[in-house]
């Protein structure tokens, strides 16, 4: 399987695995600072780093299964390109938003963060719904 939208995809996985990896850094780094290689103490600092990181490991894996779905689905292109944008951005706003805890916009830039990764899912979920009905009806 190749096209654009398997390479929008392989694009996608690119990013976020970078920034996953930046995230993981970060708590790794917390973590030896502290001396905890399990659980977390009462430092903010630290149960935000780990929260970020939860946070993108909870959303990405299942979004990026409705991407891949997509691609065999043949969902537009511009479509996954959109979704592609809506996922990263999304990820980065909401991380930002918990790492940047003396910002008085984070509320704002988190909740952004929140609604274009449940938006992209949607929209993603809703193309691969109709799509897998029309090929059942149509064979």
């Amino acid at each position: 399987m190749s096209g654009p939208g398997m390479l929008v995809l392989s694009l996608t996985v690119a990013v976020l695995s970078f920034f996953y990896f930046a995230l993981t850094v970060m708590v790794v780094r917390c973590r030896r600072k502290f001396k905890l290689p399990y659980l977390v103490n009462e430092d903010k600092q630290l149960v935000v780093k780990v929260r970020a990181h939860a946070n993108f490991i909870e959303y990405v894996p299942l979004a990026l299964i409705i991407m891949l779905m997509s691609v065999m689905l043949a969902v537009p292109v511009f479509i996954l390109s959109l979704a592609s944008i809506m996922l990263i951005c999304g990820r980065v706003l909401h991380a930002y938003s918990l790492l940047k805890l003396e910002h008085k916009h984070i509320y704002t830039c988190r909740v952004a963060g929140m609604v274009l990764t449940f938006v992209m899912i949607l929209l993603l979920s809703i193309f691969n719904a109709f799509l897998s009905v029309v090929y059942l009806i149509t064979g």
